[in-house]
């Protein structure tokens, strides 16, 4: 049984909180009753039902919500309807044993998000099966599973009969040899807003043309693209670059974690010119100061990156120049709220400037080889900050009175940040 999120307001039935298993997440829009409750069931065929089912806590029971659903509900498959299921539970993995589900009608579904290996191997196919039924899915993730190679191929054959696809999520699931050729073969949906295919391997040029079909074929839909941790590094991005400069309604572009050069920067550069790009993540790649000059010098000329930007990714990008004139750019940048500019030399009366921005909300400084001095100084310029929520300053250099300081600048303001158990340990600190 799916359990409504009060019984107020279930609009179909009002039922007492006692009679509802507590064992089951409470946000479905209606109830899936036992086959015993005959006025139940005329009611759900009269009301064309559609049900949400959500599992969002730790539940070793699951398999109640499918048990304790009408009896013979293939009967009622015009009006009995899954339209989304999402598991989205927490901390240890919960095990879903699909075959309770058998009686349930998946034509409908509309939405699938999976996450955390949450399927048992033996009940992965039948789930799959499952699945190939759901022709007009318009959102499908599947994260970190554990897929093996006699998957695959019922993974794309269910890719290929969702000609509908708006959403497609397969992060983490660390595809290798040409597993993920076999499914981006058979993505054929030319309505794709967000692609997502982060932690799997593109380290050959089929995989790569494939990647660039499924991205060509949305070029007038798709706004989010992540291909982080992808190995892009081994491959000639001509191609996807091309393929770039045709999506007009591209948001966000997550290249991060492919040790890229900035060579390639500046063709992804001149491929977005006078887009509206939202989130640019290229952390983990190649920048130095020839880098940091580029993309100084694209942001200083872009006025609509100016205006647009809101997230912006350089951590691990070997920035020990520019800094200072990027960080003088991204001043004015009105949009820009989150910025992770980690694992970098940063001098602290730039990262001050950048906390004195009126828009940003979230700041990374993490390892950025700040003195003890310069972090009194970010605490002060944080203090007297009215838009900073979050900052990261672990890994920088802190005395014990520093630490001090900071611990009272995370209760006055109420900034979400972590605190350092102890000073760092140099010579200089210990003694401050």
């Amino acid at each position: 049984m799916a359990r409504a999120s009060t019984s107020k307001e279930c609009h179909l039935f009002a039922l007492s909180d006692d009679l509802l298993s507590e064992m089951i997440v409470p946000q479905c829009r209606a109830l899936m009753m036992s086959r015993t409750c005959s006025k139940m069931r005329t009611t759900m065929q009269r009301a064309n039902v559609g049900i949400d089912v959500v599992l969002t806590q730790k539940c070793h029971d699951i398999h109640r919500v499918a048990l304790m659903a009408p009896s013979g509900v293939n009967a009622l498959q015009d009006n009995f309807k899954i339209r989304r299921f999402e598991s989205q539970s927490t901390g240890e993995c919960v095990e879903l044993k699909f075959f309770y589900f058998e009686e349930l009608c998946f034509m409908h579904l509309r939405t699938l998000r999976m996450q955390q290996n949450q399927i048992a191997d033996m009940h992965l196919v039948a789930l799959l099966h499952c699945f190939t039924y759901s022709s007009g899915m318009i959102t499908f993730e599947f994260v970190r599973q554990s897929l093996k190679t006699r998957h695959i191929p019922l993974l794309a054959h269910c890719l290929r009969g969702f000609t509908l696809l708006q959403n497609l999520n397969l992060e983490d699931n660390f595809l290798i040899f040409d597993s993920l050729l076999l499914l981006l073969d058979a993505v054929q949906t030319s309505t794709l807003r967000t692609l997502n295919l982060a932690s799997n391997s593109c380290e050959d040029s089929d995989k790569m043309s494939s990647l660039c079909r499924v991205v060509e074929m949305s070029a007038n839909t798709i706004q989010v693209l992540n291909l982080a941790y992808m190995r892009l590094y081994k491959l000639d991005m001509v191609h996807l670059v091309h393929v770039l400069e045709m999506c007009d309604q591209l948001q966000a572009l997550d290249l991060s974690q492919n040790n890229l050069t900035y060579d390639t920067l500046i063709d992804v550069l001149h491929a977005l010119r006078d887009k509206p790009i939202q989130k640019f993540k290229w952390g983990g790649n190649r920048l130095g100061a020839a880098g940091t000059f580029v993309l100084t010098d694209y942001m200083t000329h872009n006025e609509t990156w100016r205006r647009s930007l809101q997230e912006l990714d350089l951590r691990f990008c070997e920035v020990y120049g520019g800094m200072q004139h990027l960080g003088t750019v991204l001043q004015g940048c009105h949009a820009l709220q989150t910025l992770d500019i980690s694992h970098n030399l940063v001098y602290a009366h730039v990262a001050a400037n950048l906390l004195q921005c009126s828009c940003i909300a979230s700041l990374n400084l993490h390892n950025t080889h700040m003195s003890d001095f310069g972090m009194q100084l970010i605490i002060q310029t944080a203090a007297q900050s009215s838009s900073i929520k979050k900052l990261e300053v672990t890994g920088n250099h802190m005395s014990a009175s520093t630490i001090k300081r900071l611990g009272h600048l995370k209760r006055t303001k109420k900034i979400k940040m972590e605190i350092p158990r102890q000073h760092c340990g140099c010579g200089t600190c210990r003694y401050l």
